[in-house]
């Protein structure tokens, strides 16, 4: 998204694909996945994974990149614990659709004159 005022032709840049995640399936007893990939540099903002199953149960994981403190992205689905009741988790055994997301900006504020923010998505099935 580029914000601008006066209407005018524009060259815009594109920021480079975010790749593709290595996925993992962690350790039971409910289904956590693991997701990780190098985010290029203009995603330098946030990162989030979701996933969910045919019983529409839903996870997600998200983090800034300021937190993690690198371009490595890692994000794993947190082992809850024995207090944690799994039928709100995803299901071992069923198909899941899962997606990455990245996103930035430049160093302007927000909608001010030239300013961009972008954000990529990769989805795919486990």
């Amino acid at each position: 998204m580029s914000y601008f005022r006066s209407m005018a032709p524009r060259t815009l840049t594109l920021p480079p694909a975010l790749p593709a995640p290595t996925v993992v399936d962690v350790t039971t007893p409910y289904r956590r996945l693991g997701f990780s990939y190098v985010a290029p540099g203009n995603y330098d903002g946030t990162a989030t994974a979701t996933y969910a199953g045919a019983t529409k149960r839903v996870a997600l994981i998200a983090s800034v990149l300021g937190y993690i403190g690198s371009s490595a992205v890692n994000l794993t689905t947190p082992d809850f614990g024995a207090g944690y009741d799994p039928f709100w988790a995803p299901l071992v055994a069923e198909m899941i659709e899962w997606s990455v997301e990245g996103a930035g900006k430049n160093s302007l504020a927000l909608c001010s004159e030239g300013s961009e923010s972008w954000s990529a998505t990769k989805r795919g099935t486990r």
